[in-house]
């Protein structure tokens, strides 16, 4: 009964040490850019300037793969596509066999190209 006792007692302060290092460590976290140094605070604009604002230009993202597309879902449109036209061979053995059985439905005449 005395064992039981400690080790209900041991797994207590444990939760509650691991719950005050988690607490305690958010607080010790500096705020810093990549090359750690301290970030600054820029001014806000006066009300009333007269200068206009250009965004930056536009940067495509790079992208290590060898076909994308982002397409917008609510209307359709497509917003980024790199090498659209190039045609790969699946990745999966379920996707083979999704052409697959989608072909033969095809050739039975059960499915459309539209």
């Amino acid at each position: 009964m005395n064992r039981l006792k400690w080790g209900r007692m041991t797994v207590l302060l444990v939760i509650i040490l691991g719950i005050c290092w988690f607490l305690f460590q958010g607080n010790q976290k500096s705020v810093a850019n990549v090359e750690g140094q301290p970030l600054q605070v820029a001014e806000l604009p006066k009300a009333g300037f007269t200068e206009k604002v250009v965004p930056p230009k536009y940067i495509p993202p790079e992208i290590n793969a060898k076909a994308a597309m982002i397409i917008d879902a609510s209307d359709g449109d497509i917003i980024y596509q790199y090498n659209e036209n190039e045609a790969f061979a699946p990745a999966s053995m379920s996707k083979m066999m999704t052409a697959y059985l989608l072909l033969e439905s095809i050739h039975n005449g059960k499915v459309r190209w539209e």
